[in-house]
């Protein structure tokens, strides 16, 4: 086995040890490409890309600064771009990850055979008395006592409550694995009943792992126009749509499956407006690669055109794309310069597109021979990308709360796009509303506790604290269910009453923890109409079996009187 090494900054020099001997206080260098080994508050002002989907359930990668509120790399995520040193505040187990890990697959199993035994003692004791009395009277022994263990044999099997869970349970798991339903906790169904409240993550749950272009924000107006519909300006919003399709990280047509969510979204644009993107990257190309900088924010290509022309394209943040450009586009042959009104309103834009949760990137063109990290780009408009809900999310949440059941919102996304999904999704309607980690580090306990109770927004939530907070509803008397698909759920999985996670997509952390495995988001409320239906049957069969286990005893005390009516 390869041991995994780290570099240290260590009396001024660098130096490489074991991953396994970090101590909390020592100074890491991360790079591009390496797994982090430890939870790291980042120390200076290099910024860093990482990928902590794993660890948060954030779908974009996130920049990570000393300078901000993203000032902490979590262990085990991946540095996707930039070099930073980082002071390790936990360690092992201590560390995020290493809470994950230590969930167990294995789940407790209720001790009956005390209570079935105890039972059927009870039952004895109480046959007795009429054993005695019979055989004082009787004529025959034999006969008495062969009556006697007949009524003991039906009076165990009666008030043998395992025997009738299992067959009710049975049947009711027959009807959930025609649905792809898988019951692993051997609490079953009873988990699902009564419940107070259903903690949902967000990506991945009622959002899909996917980002798909939304709307763009388009010319010297600015104007909403979707994908579906007919553009004002024809030829510059095929030119968009070359933008959209070319300016990635991709360089061969046939490695798409292995884009990042927001170069497969653009191309998918492209292609929903009807370029054909297997064409385009034939007919132009690239020439020039300026990889995504996490530090200055932007990306850009230069292309090749079939009459050798240079053209360019550039991709990023809003507020870094206009400080290269010099002009937007009228129409296709007719540019504007920028002046300082359309500045701001295209920041002002930008802004808001954030601030409603979504993903705003702006894209900008140049020709001509200049280099493509300069300044003289003609402005093409902003994107707003959107992650989509997932199918029946929507009703999902409604049929849930119709069952007098709270819905709660868990992630660790950003607070604007949680507020964003739960007002969709109907958790949290006319509410903005969010509790975020930073926040709850800052709060007693007893103050989350009180936060919980009508608080249905949890946002930036690292895994630990996605389980104290079912901690703390269950601790103010609430049965509390938790539906996840990621490692990050799985603490959270592993606490709630009932965890629920997916056959398919879930991660093998959150499958492992979770006691039921379900199809679609929808089988969720099948888990609570069969729970329902499965107590109805319980109370009925309750009913009959008590009835039968009164008529044995009335038999049994009814042949004993008999003998000494003789």
């Amino acid at each position: 086995m390869i041991e995994s090494m780290v570099t240290i900054l260590q009396d001024g020099q660098h130096a490489r040890i074991p991953a396994h001997h970090l101590k909390k206080g020592q100074l890491v260098l991360v790079q591009t490409g390496d797994i982090v080994p430890a939870d790291l508050a980042l120390d200076g002002n290099n910024l860093l890309e990482v990928d902590e989907f794993e660890i948060t359930g954030e779908i974009m990668p996130v920049i990570k600064s000393s300078a901000s509120e993203t000032s902490f790399v979590f262990a085990g995520t991946r540095v996707i771009r930039g070099s930073a040193y980082g002071r390790v505040v936990a360690i092992g187990e201590e560390t995020e990850y290493g809470r994950i890990q230590q969930q167990s697959a294995a789940l407790a199993a209720p001790d009956r055979a005390a209570w079935l035994n105890k039972s059927h003692q009870t039952c004895l004791y109480l046959l007795l008395p009429a054993l005695a009395l019979s055989l004082s009277r009787a004529p025959a022994v034999i006969p008495v006592i062969f009556w006697f263990l007949a009524a003991c044999a039906a009076l165990f099997f009666l008030v043998n409550k395992a025997l009738f869970r299992q067959w009710l349970v049975g049947a009711a798991r027959s009807a959930l694995l025609k649905r792809r339903i898988v019951l692993r906790d051997p609490r079953g169904l009873e988990t699902f009943h009564g419940l107070d409240a259903i903690c949902f993550d967000k990506t991945g749950v009622l959002t899909t792992r996917e980002v798909a272009v939304e709307k763009i924000y388009f010319g010297r107006n600015l104007s909403q126009v979707f994908p579906e519909a007919s553009p004002p300006q024809p030829d510059v919003w095929d030119l968009t749509g070359t933008a959209c399709a070319l300016c990635t990280d991709l360089t061969h047509v046939d490695s798409l499956e292995h884009a990042n969510p927001v170069d497969r979204a653009l191309i998918a644009f492209a292609k929903q407006i009807g370029l054909d993107y297997t064409a385009l990257a034939k007919s132009y190309r690239r020439a020039v690669d300026i990889p995504f900088d996490p530090e200055k924010r932007y990306m850009a290509c230069g292309y090749e055109t079939q009459d050798r022309q240079m053209r360019f394209f550039l991709k990023g943040d809003p507020e870094v794309v206009l400080q290269k450009c010099a002009a937007i586009y009228v129409d296709a042959k007719k540019k504007v310069r920028l002046n300082l009104p359309l500045i701001s309103k295209i920041r002002d834009l930008g802004r808001a597109v954030h601030q409603d949760g979504h993903i705003p990137i702006a894209i900008a063109v140049a020709e001509g021979s200049a280099a493509p990290d300069a300044s003289g780009y003609t402005f093409l408009g902003i994107v707003q990308f959107e992650n989509n809900l997932q199918s029946g999310a929507e009703e999902t949440v409604r049929q849930v709360l119709e069952r007098g059941i709270r819905p709660i919102l868990i992630t660790g996304d950003r607070p604007a796009a949680a507020v964003k999904v739960a007002q969709l999704c109907g958790i949290s309607p006319g509410s903005s509303v969010s509790l975020t980690g930073r926040m709850m580090n800052r709060m007693p306990l007893d103050e989350v506790r009180r936060q919980a109770r009508t608080c249905s927004v949890f946002s930036m939530m690292t895994p630990s604290q996605k389980g104290v907070i079912i901690r703390l509803l269950q601790s103010s008397g609430l049965k509390v269910a938790m539906v996840g698909d990621g490692p990050n759920d799985s603490i959270a999985l592993k606490v709630a009453d009932a965890g629920v996670s997916f056959n398919t997509y879930s991660s093998p952390f959150a499958r492992r923890a979770a006691g039921t495995l379900i199809e679609q988001l929808a089988d969720l409320i099948a888990l609570l109409d069969e729970s329902a239906r499965l107590q109805k049957r319980r109370r009925a069969v309750e009913l009959i079996r008590s009835g039968l286990i009164a008529l044995v005893f009335a038999a049994v005390y009814l042949r004993t009187l008999l003998f000494f009516l003789r």
